[in-house]
């Protein structure tokens, strides 16, 4: 994650993400102050428009946050703008990306 600013972003050996929020989603009996976004399988993929998701529509960006993590779509609507376009800008780098595989 070098080209993007990856401060409050943590990536996990089961490829999902962590992403910190700076404004906390707050639900019932819960703050929510950190989301985790999952590797979406093809199947997921399948039902989303992934041309409005490469060009940066922001339905299409909201359907797939929605699809990759345990948030309402009421909950991404409502996240804070610079919370929103930080977790989709990371989700899309490391989701819909292909990267070598780190052999250790």
């Amino acid at each position: 994650m070098s080209d993007i600013d990856t401060t409050g972003c943590h990536e996990h050996p089961d490829g999902s993400i962590s992403i910190d929020l700076c404004v906390p989603i707050e639900r019932e009996r819960e703050r929510i102050t950190a989301i985790r976004l999952r590797r979406p399988t093809a199947a997921q993929i399948a039902q989303l428009n992934l041309e409005r998701i490469k060009s940066g529509h922001q339905d299409g960006l909201i359907e797939f946050i929605h699809a990759v993590s345990d948030l309402t779509l009421k909950e991404v609507r409502g996240l804070d703008g610079a919370d929103f376009l930080f977790v989709t800008a990371h989700a899309l780098r490391v989701f819909l990306q292909r990267r070598a595989v780190q052999l250790a």
